[in-house]
């Protein structure tokens, strides 16, 4: 069974949605064990199968509504197996609950109201904060290779009001899912006009870059 060109997590995730005609939320794993898992609406799949075929995307979303898995991905794993390493690092646990705010609750929320559910990458609070010297911190990063939004420790606590963690969120899962551009000159645009315009249309924008001018 030949093999379909590369797809993001993105697209295999809104292919999933048409096949089923469900809101699959999609995570995919380095899990060398579970290659296949589902629980309350979210399916585990190891990477792999960004390069699935249509048959093997159609036994993917049988497995979503039936909970058994279908001889065409049974068959497309053990194909690619070696495509798998034991030795290959564990990703670090994912933390989102925090002293003050649950990042899977403001995730899921964000992702409901303001992005009709296009945003697949899980969230986690960075590790602890060691050196306070530098001028400017980083207060969210999402990790394309990784998949993964990381949101700074100090958004963590009651002297940060909530709608501005919710616009940190907000600001990541807008890198994830436009990607980054690339300008005239060739150089990176991170933040192109389009990702400006998007980001502006978070309802408390204006208080929130107000907060961070005062608080960071």
């Amino acid at each position: 069974m030949s093999a379909a060109a590369p797809r993001t997590t993105f697209t295999l995730q809104n292919r999933l949605r048409e096949l089923t005609k469900k809101p699959v939320v999609l995570v995919l794993t380095d899990n060398a064990s579970t290659m296949l898992s589902k629980k309350s609406g979210v399916l585990r799949a190891h990477k792999m199968f960004l390069t699935a075929p249509e048959p093997v995307l159609a036994a993917l979303a049988d497995f979503f509504l039936t909970g058994n898995c279908p001889a065409a991905a049974r068959e497309f794993i053990n194909a690619n197996t070696r495509q798998i390493s034991r030795a290959t690092p564990r990703r670090r646990a994912l933390i989102t609950q925090g002293k003050t705010y649950d990042l899977t609750a403001i995730a899921a929320a964000i992702n409901r109201d303001y992005l009709q559910g296009r945003s697949a990458a899980p969230l986690t609070w960075g590790r602890e904060i060691l050196r306070r010297r530098a001028r400017r911190t980083l207060l969210g990063y999402y990790d394309p290779k990784k998949n993964i939004i990381t949101i700074s420790r100090r958004l963590d606590c009651a002297a940060v009001p909530r709608y501005f963690v919710e616009y940190v969120v907000f600001h990541e899962m807008l890198h994830e899912i436009l990607g980054i551009g690339e300008r005239p000159d060739g150089k990176r645009d991170i933040h192109s006009h389009t990702f400006r315009t998007l980001e502006q249309t978070f309802p408390l924008y204006g208080e929130a870059r107000k907060f961070e001018r005062s608080y960071f």
